[in-house]
């Protein structure tokens, strides 16, 4: 931790707002400050933006059991700009507990995020790692950055944590709610193209107790139709007994996640995993990339050799880094519960509104997944971190129990979280108040003008 005064005289670069982090919160964050007219800066550590946004994965919580959209404002705005490029088909509403699923196309996502910053004023820098903060007693006053040339240190009014790990609330002492003991698996991601997807299709259609079952939301039923439209394919433990594992690659989870990607015949395959990862350590991080890169080619060969359709797929790519669905939650002025979920809570200062499953990945080869079958408010209040002043949190490690977070870390939430973030800090510098002290009520209507949801 950086002393305020001791470096107060040196030469240094000022901003309304620092973002730190680029990933699926923090960009929206960061065009939210800016379109209400702050100058911003967001740092990013990889070579592109987006995050899990950017992965290839299906964008979930978009919609709610009742296929009410809940997510709106700059989140679809977004969609809609990658749609104009054919790389999203739209929103898919699914009678899966999923409630609905937006397939993306990851390049042309990585192109739009830049746009739309670029068209904002947003300074983005890439290639460059958070390694400390610079703070004045309790409050954050800015960044030291470690570049591929040189350190260098940003000052800002207010800044977000947007790294997913909570890494700049963790360098100010805030305080973190969990162990990092347990954590939800991470997944490397990897991505099938000339997949003869009418074959898969038809495979499931003859064989439909091979799709899953237990994600079907109360009433529904699996029909043809679904089986020939849903962009998730889940096949069962009991399809998977039937292949032999002999010399082959023995699946770390009892079933095959498998992501239609937008116009094209190719499937992302999201079933790589390893257990027990400490996703803030180098070491443990290391260790489950070497594992799963390891099991990669073993488990594209098992999926052509065995999977209709498959049979003369190639592999095209894969994520650079293994994709994280847990790591630190910061404890904000309000910790988000699953009982707050599951009775639908709203709240005053609602935010953002969440309607995904609770869906926690175990380190015992299952899913700990329940159905909560309506939507809830998120709380300005879980993206305030207990005795840090000028700092607010988005994304997945705002303030919530285990058991929440696998709700609210999805795609769509955290853009929406973002959003908010980012509109807080803006209205926080423009009454040149702490983010802690702004109106809320002020906050929430800004927010409705952007055409986001609140509640």
């Amino acid at each position: 931790m950086i002393d305020y005064q001791a470096v107060c005289d040196q030469q240094k670069k000022n901003y309304d707002v620092i973002v730190a982090g680029g990933g699926t919160a923090g960009w929206t964050a960061a065009l939210a400050a800016a379109r209400n007219g702050k100058r911003v800066l967001v740092v990013e550590r990889k070579g592109y933006l987006g995050g899990a946004l950017s992965s290839g994965l299906l964008v979930l919580g978009f919609h709610d059991s009742d296929s009410n959209q809940i997510v709106k404002g700059y989140a679809q705005e977004f969609l809609d700009r990658v749609q104009q490029y054919n790389g999203c088909e739209g929103h898919h509403l699914s009678d899966m507990w999923h409630n609905s699923m937006s397939p993306l196309n990851s390049p042309i996502v990585k192109q739009v995020i830049i746009e739309m910053l670029v068209e904002a004023g947003v300074e983005i820098l890439m290639y460059a790692q958070i390694t400390d903060v610079i703070m004045d007693g309790n409050v954050i006053k800015g960044l030291k950055v470690q570049k591929k040339s040189e350190s260098q240190l940003y000052f800002a009014k207010t800044v977000i944590d947007a790294t997913g790990d909570g890494i700049v609330s963790y360098f100010a002492g805030a305080r973190i709610l969990n162990t990092l003991e347990n954590l939800q698996p991470p997944t490397l991601l990897f991505r099938m193209e000339n997949v003869d997807m009418g074959k898969m299709r038809e495979f499931i259609v003859a064989n439909p107790d091979s799709f899953v079952n237990w994600r079907m939301k109360p009433g529904k039923e699996k029909t043809e139709e679904f089986l020939r439209t849903t962009q998730l394919f889940f096949l069962m433990p009991e399809l998977i007994e039937q292949f032999p594992f002999v010399g082959e690659y023995a699946p770390i989870i009892d079933r095959i996640m498998l992501l239609a990607v937008p116009h094209a015949n190719a499937i992302v395959v999201n079933m790589l995993r390893s257990k027990h990862v400490d996703c803030t350590s180098s070491e443990s991080m290391t260790a489950a990339t070497i594992h799963q890169y390891q099991n990669m080619i073993a488990l594209f060969e098992f999926l052509r050799k065995h999977v209709p359709g498959c049979e003369k797929a190639y592999l095209a790519d894969s994520e650079p880094e293994i994709q994280i669905r847990e790591s630190r939650r910061i404890e904000g002025e309000y910790i988000l519960s699953e009982q707050d979920i599951y009775a639908g809570r709203r709240f005053e200062d609602s935010i953002a509104v969440g309607g995904y499953m609770i869906d926690v990945h175990t380190n015992d080869s299952h899913c700990a997944c329940e159905y909560t079958g309506q939507s809830y408010g998120i709380p300005y209040k879980t993206m305030i971190p207990k005795g840090i002043e000028n700092l607010l949190v988005a994304g997945r490690c705002i303030s919530g129990t285990k058991a929440a977070s696998g709700s609210y870390r999805v795609m769509a939430t955290c853009m929406a979280v973002g959003q908010a973030a980012g509109t807080a800090c803006a209205l926080a510098c423009e009454k040149e108040v702490p983010p802690r002290a702004i109106d809320v009520k002020e906050l929430r209507a800004m927010l409705v003008r952007e055409n986001a949801v609140i509640d």
